[in-house]
């Protein structure tokens, strides 16, 4: 009898155990979801940052691998993923459909280059229309935009504006250490 309670005893203290285990697990799992939003924050600042000082953007994306941290997760369907499928079952249908009736066996590769030539007349054709129908002010403005895209004109500058570029970058540089900083403080 006494080995008896003392075993039910053991079995309920395993269970506390492990609901407690199972706690700590969500609660780090709760922690992992904010961390990342948070780095993916500040990693994309450092990008805007990286592009206005044109450097290469060196940021690291973290994500979180649902079949890995929920595999509970693994058997829930959405309502997208049944479109998908369907969408999926469809397309085979038809295209055995197609295979029977041979459409896509008579057709020449030259048949199939001359309709693509055409579909591209007749954009040509639309964006024509379109142009004459808008009139000369886009012409001077499209002729405007070449003009600026040059890459032989240059952009005056005086000393003022120079000082400021400056004075930007540094503080542009200086944020980004901070924000270097602050990652590396909530990674590790």
């Amino acid at each position: 009898m006494r080995k008896r309670q003392q075993m039910i005893l053991l079995e309920s203290s395993i269970h506390n155990i492990k609901v407690k285990f199972n706690d700590r697990v969500h609660e780090l799992r709760k922690r992992k979801v904010v961390i990342i939003e948070n780095v993916d924050a500040l990693y994309s600042r450092l990008a805007d940052i990286n592009k206005e000082l044109a450097l290469p953007d060196e940021t690291v994306k973290f994500f979180i691998d649902d079949k890995v941290e929920n595999p509970a997760k693994m058997y829930t369907v959405d309502d997208e993923q049944i479109e998908a499928y369907r969408e999926k079952l469809k397309k085979t249908a038809e295209e055995a459909a197609n295979n029977k009736k041979g459409k896509g066996k008579n057709r020449k590769p030259a048949d199939a280059e001359k309709e693509q030539k055409e579909a591209e007349e007749a954009k040509k054709k639309m964006e024509e229309s379109k142009h004459a129908k808008e009139g000369p002010a886009v012409e001077l403005r499209d002729h405007m935009r070449q003009v600026a895209a040059r890459p032989d004109t240059k952009v005056q500058e005086n000393d003022l504006y120079s000082e400021i570029r400056m004075i930007r970058q540094i503080e542009l540089e200086y944020e980004k250490t901070k924000i270097k900083e602050e990652i590396d403080l909530t990674v590790n």
